[in-house]
């Protein structure tokens, strides 16, 4: 409901909301970051807390870079945290913080041998830019 809400304010609500139901529903702290960052370099910061959060909450559920790497979209678990990571890749291109981009979009290429979030096209304008 947050996704489709008609207003800012809305949105929040019913992220909210739903955070209340599942504080590691990590979809709608993105939403919120989206709605309550004043500037890209302020949604960049949040993005990267909440990256911090999913990969602990991951952690605790027995998912990790080491044992599931190369599958990691294919884990239900793991694709809001994939999402909040492609999120923070964009944040990184629109800032012009390119090599940096480069760097998140390799690892989520390392973590997504399928590349279910279409990274590989992002990867190659920035590889292309250098």
């Amino acid at each position: 409901m947050a996704e489709n809400a008609l207003s800012d304010k809305e949105a929040i609500h019913y992220a909210k909301k739903a955070l209340k139901l599942d504080p590691y529903l990590l979809d709608a702290e993105s939403i919120i970051a989206h709605e309550k960052s004043d500037n890209p370099e302020d949604l960049r910061k949040k993005l990267k807390q909440i990256i911090k959060k999913g990969e602990k909450q991951l952690l605790e559920k027995g998912i990790s870079p080491e044992n599931d790497e190369g599958s990691y979209y294919g884990l239900l678990e793991t694709r809001p945290y994939m999402r909040v990571r492609k999120e923070y890749l964009e944040i990184l291109i629109l800032q012009g913080k390119f090599r940096l981009a480069i760097i998140e979009a390799e690892e989520l290429l390392k973590l997504n041998d399928n590349d279910n979030l279409g990274i590989r096209y992002i990867l190659m304008a920035l590889y292309a830019y250098f």
